[in-house]
C-alpha cells in the first residue's frame, strides 16, 4: 500500500531534499568563482564539500550532457543497474518522505 506522501500534491521543501547537494545560488557562485578567479575544480569541491565531478558538471554543462548520454548507452546492457540496490534506495526514499509527511514538514498542493 503506498504512503500518503507518495500521492501527487505533496511538496517537500528544497532544503529537506537529500538528493540536492547545492542550492541554485551556490551553483551560480561556483560558476562565478571558476570564471573570475580560475580556482581548480578540486579546490572548489573541497570548499563546498562535494565531488570534483559535480563542480565540473556545474561549470561545463556540456560535459554533463555527454556523460548522461554515455551512461544511458552503457546502461542498456544492465551494466550499471542493480535491481536489489535500486529497490532498497526507493524504499528508503519513500520512508524518508513519509517521515517528513508525518512530521508536517511537507506542503499540500491542491
Amino acid at each position: 500500500m503506498p504512503y500518503k506522501s507518495d500521492k501527487k500534491g505533496v511538496l517537500i521543501p528544497r532544503e529537506l531534499k537529500r538528493n540536492i547537494k547545492l542550492s541554485i545560488d551556490e551553483r551560480e557562485e561556483i560558476r562565478l568563482i571558476r570564471a573570475l578567479h580560475g580556482y581548480s575544480y578540486n579546490a572548489i569541491a573541497r570548499a563546498y564539500g562535494v565531488s570534483k565531478r559535480l563542480i565540473q558538471f556545474i561549470c561545463d554543462p556540456d560535459k554533463e550532457r555527454v556523460n548522461r548520454e554515455l551512461r544511458k548507452k552503457l546502461c542498456k546492457d544492465g551494466r550499471y543497474y542493480n535491481k536489489e540496490y535500486h529497490r532498497a534506495q526507493v524504499r528508503n526514499t519513500r520512508r524518508y518522505k513519509h517521515m517528513l509527511y508525518k512530521n508536517k514538514k511537507t506542503y499540500q498542493i491542491h
